[in-house]
């Protein structure tokens, strides 16, 4: 919580209509830190203790989060670290899921460490049902087997035929 205040507070005290407002958001813009390091802050406190310039520790720390919770690892992981290589946003769905967050650490995760895009946005199916499943204790496996199920955009969707949460919530999960 210290960065996120960090970062407001620069933010709420700069005007637009400041003589210097562009070298002042400029200033603010450089407070943001990398993913490397946002991602070794979450991991230190998801239990990781090793040194924090220890990438191959990080990445194997990463890597067993991933098969534990029997998911794939994104192949990248050692690039988050060694050439500050950011994330895309399913994948920052993958490490939640990974680490068993449920919504509201995921909104925190979001907030906190990805930092770019809120977190859910459920008007796009695929995030209603990461929603659903982060809410009610799923899987990354039983997000992907509903996703098979429910028709996603530009995917089976008979002309204006809408998606309701009823329709997800109401499809069958199979453990």
């Amino acid at each position: 919580m210290k960065y996120t205040h960090m970062i407001q507070k620069p933010f709420q005290e700069i005007s637009w209509e400041d003589d210097n407002f562009i070298e002042e958001l400029l200033g603010v813009v450089q407070l943001f830190r990398p993913f490397s390091e946002a991602i070794t802050e979450f991991i230190s406190e998801h239990g990781y203790n090793g040194e924090i310039t220890d990438v191959d520790a990080k990445v194997a720390f990463i890597r067993s989060a991933f098969t534990k919770a029997n998911m794939d690892a994104p192949r990248e992981i050692r690039e988050w670290f060694l050439s500050n290589q950011p994330i895309k946003r399913d994948t920052a769905f993958q490490i939640c899921f990974a680490f068993g967050l449920d919504g509201s650490e995921t909104n925190a995760f979001f907030r906190r460490f990805y930092a770019h895009e809120r977190s859910f946005n459920c008007h796009q199916v695929q995030e209603a049902i990461y929603y659903f499943c982060l809410n009610n204790g799923l899987s990354y496996a039983d997000a992907l087997d509903i996703q098979s199920q429910v028709p996603l955009a530009g995917k089976g969707t008979k002309g204006s035929e809408v998606v309701y949460t009823d329709s997800i919530i109401n499809l069958k999960v199979v453990k």
